[in-house]
């Protein structure tokens, strides 16, 4: 069986609320798009395991979680800086089995 990477980027203030509304997305991609190899979040097992690093982009997160994220594994989320280096939202996702 193959995977494909498939992620959500939230604008939010914090982790617990990120997570929160991934596990809604997660729920919908369940039902719209299957919960069975379907290469999408909805195949993963619940829970976000966190990332400690800021990154100082979007990319710069997806990136390190495609490099470090084990497909079968409940996705890694990954907290992003906007140019001044504050927090602006969190990527979360990874690989997914299809």
């Amino acid at each position: 069986m193959g995977a494909c990477t498939d992620y959500r980027r939230y604008m939010v203030a914090n982790k617990q609320e990120a997570e929160k509304q991934f596990m809604a997305d997660q729920c919908q991609s369940a039902y719209e798009d299957g919960n069975n190899y379907s290469g999408c979040i909805g195949v993963m097992p619940n829970g976000v395991n966190w990332v400690s690093e800021v990154f100082p982009s979007a990319l710069d997160a997806e990136r390190h979680i495609t490099t470090n994220h084990e497909k079968w594994e409940p996705a890694m989320g990954a907290e992003f800086a906007d140019d001044a280096g504050d927090t602006c939202g969190f990527s979360i996702g990874g690989w997914c089995s299809s």
